[in-house]
């Protein structure tokens, strides 16, 4: 404020080294009048010009799961926040919530970055765990709320701000025999999709040996080639929910070796057909 009255600290080691603590707030010009215990004083005050930049609250998010989803009781499920702050982050946790008929029942915190003195400032932090879902002993119906906290070490008055809290992801629990038959359903999905894949392929491939290598065949190709890999990811998600929820269930698998087989096939098909094309290119 003008006309503050602050007392210098003097370096003890070098009394020509004073040091002086005011706040800035959004910055702007100071003047410094020096007075001394006689009451002399600086003829002209000493001015500086500083700018600020405005200390933002920190952002955080829950990467995985990357969407909400449906868990068995006995999911082991792969839990991964991510925060950043422009300084420092004090806290960063990641918090389950169990709700229960609507209510929350349970709160527990399932991972936290460890800060403290000894530690090196963190701005930018990831957090990863396998949450086990029986650790809140859910029942079928209830949902968990997986939601990061962040907070950093910005204060005005003395007093921090309020922490950040993430987007909230949701585990809805539900029984091993509906969760089969979810994955199921995406899984026939993913069947059908493979025999269009197959059909598509075939309607290139006859292309090419009719014509000969075209734009438009490499870029069909090019694109049935993306749609495989989309189709493959789709499948190891899958895989990846069946072994989270460690469900054993014989039909399932069955179906995921027909899916894998499927695409597998599609997959040779498809690097074979753009060899083709490659050597029908050379040879013109």
């Amino acid at each position: 404020p003008d006309g503050a009255i602050v007392d210098l600290d003097v370096d003890p080691a070098d009394p020509t080294l004073w040091r002086v603590s005011v706040s800035m707030g959004r910055g702007g010009d100071i003047g410094l009048s020096l007075r001394d215990q006689y009451g002399l004083q600086n003829i002209d005050p000493i001015r500086y010009r500083v700018d600020t930049i405005p200390d933002r609250a920190p952002t955080t998010t829950i990467s995985r799961p990357v969407t909400d989803q449906t868990v068995s009781v006995d999911a082991v499920v792969e839990v991964q926040a991510e925060a950043r702050d422009d300084v420092r982050l004090s806290s960063f946790e990641i918090e389950a919530t169990l709700v229960r008929g609507g209510v929350d029942s349970q709160v527990e915190s399932i991972a936290a970055l460890t800060t403290g003195a000894n530690k090196d400032p963190v701005a930018d932090a990831t957090l990863r765990v396998q949450f086990g879902v029986a650790d809140l002993e859910p029942e079928i119906g209830d949902e968990i709320l997986l939601i990061a906290i962040a907070s950093d070490e910005y204060q005005v008055d003395g007093l921090p701000r309020d922490s950040v809290r993430s987007v909230a992801r949701r585990l809805r629990v539900v029984s091993g025999i509906e969760l089969a038959e979810q994955l199921q359903s995406a899984l026939s999905s993913i069947r059908r999709s493979a025999i269009r894949l197959d059909r598509d392929q075939g309607g290139i491939s006859d292309a090419v040996r009719r014509g000969g290598p075209s734009r438009s065949s490499v870029r069909e190709q090019g694109r049935l080639g993306d749609r495989i890999e989309s189709a493959r990811d789709a499948l190891d998600s899958i895989e990846q929910r069946r072994n989270e929820n460690q469900l054993e269930d014989e039909m399932l698998e069955e179906i995921i070796e027909q899916a894998q087989d499927l695409l597998e096939a599609a997959g040779e098909a498809s690097d074979q057909a753009v060899a083709a094309v490659d050597e029908a290119a050379r040879a013109a």
